[in-house]
């Protein structure tokens, strides 16, 4: 496989812009893909599943496809079934994140205050995956909330915009939902992640091609309630909320990965490393340096070495619930690389 540019040349508009050459064309049957697909998910540590026809991210299915068969197709991927577009289904323990994002520093380790960034090329794990970004810098925080609300649409038809309802909540049950006690510090930092997020928008580019998410969440809340002094702030607020339907491009067969409930609370470092190893499927070597850039954490090499270290001495914690918790891992002799392993692969 040749590795591509996932971007090339600086692109004015990456709505309109054309596809790399040696992207797939979405048209191209999976067949044709299926050698140079598998080379790529082996080189991601994900494993080979079944080859379809159709390596399109999201599965067009009729609407009157026996449910059964649309079950288990969304048991692997995003599936349109008519002209209604659903996430795939994922255990009841875990939330499913695209993959892309988990490895970059997207949701970053390190501090956001006051970042907001213009098409910025987000560094990232995969050297064929490019993740451009537009909006506030994002953090571990914002992906809680993400999947918070994700939570509302496991059997809900994906948003196609306005003409489609909202669903409304209160402050306090989002709280909830994320297994927070309410609390006025949570309200605020609720109100910040859900407006951060409303101006937040994606492109990926991958070997599928190209998925533009113009708005990661469509949220509404009241008027001048940005401004609203805290003490006022209280748990009955209400704000209405929509996840696009562009979204679902990033659920593509191997393109997502199901993180369990408690990585998700976690902060800092040891969420980051803990979403990211989420993403693979047995023993890797991971250079210190690559680990840095895509974390977001910003330090000086050594110290990060350090805090790896640290963060995963935490997850070999007997404690530590089986589904996330590291066996063990050791550093290369030259203290540039660390080869991990999770005690779930055995």
């Amino acid at each position: 496989m040749h590795s591509i540019d996932p971007f090339g040349p600086e692109l004015a508009s990456p709505v309109e812009a054309p596809a790399s050459p040696e992207v797939l064309d979405s048209q191209t049957e999976f067949e044709d893909a299926g050698p140079a697909l598998a080379q790529v998910n082996a080189r991601r540590g994900i494993p080979q599943r079944a080859i379809q026809r159709d390596h399109a991210a999201i599965l067009e299915m009729d609407v009157h496809t026996p449910a059964g068969k649309y079950l288990e197709a969304r048991s692997r991927r995003a599936v349109r079934r008519g002209d209604r577009v659903y996430l795939p289904i994922w255990s009841a323990d875990t939330t499913g994140l695209p993959t892309a994002l988990l490895r970059s520093s997207l949701w970053s380790a390190g501090s956001t205050a006051n970042r907001h960034l213009d098409n910025a090329l987000i560094a990232n794990f995969d050297d064929d995956i490019g993740v451009r970004y537009t909006g506030p810098r994002l953090s571990q925080y914002d992906r809680r909330v993400f999947a918070a609300l994700l939570a509302s649409y496991a059997d809900r038809p994906l948003s196609r915009g306005q003409g489609d309802a909202a669903i409304e909540a209160t402050f306090f049950e989002l709280a909830r939902v994320m297994g927070n006690s309410y609390t006025r510090n949570t309200h605020v930092a609720l109100r910040a992640s859900l407006h951060r997020q409303s101006h937040a928008s994606l492109r990926i580019r991958d070997f599928y091609g190209d998925a533009v998410v113009p708005q990661l969440l469509d949220v509404w809340l009241p008027e001048n309630y940005l401004v609203i002094p805290d003490e006022e702030l209280k748990s009955s607020d209400k704000f209405e909320f929509r996840i696009p339907e562009e979204v679902a491009q990033l659920y593509g067969p191997t393109a997502w990965s199901e993180v369990p409930t408690p990585v998700l609370v976690m902060k800092s470092l040891r969420g980051w490393l803990s979403g990211f190893l989420a993403t693979h499927t047995w023993p890797q070597t991971f250079p210190f340096a690559v680990l840095h850039r895509i974390s977001g954490l910003d330090c000086r090499p050594n110290d990060f070495r350090a805090r790896v270290c640290a963060a995963l001495d935490e997850l070999c914690d007997e404690r530590t619930p089986i589904a996330f918790r590291v066996h063990g891992y050791e550093v290369s002799e030259g203290q540039d690389g660390i080869t991990i392993k999770l005690a779930k692969w055995g």
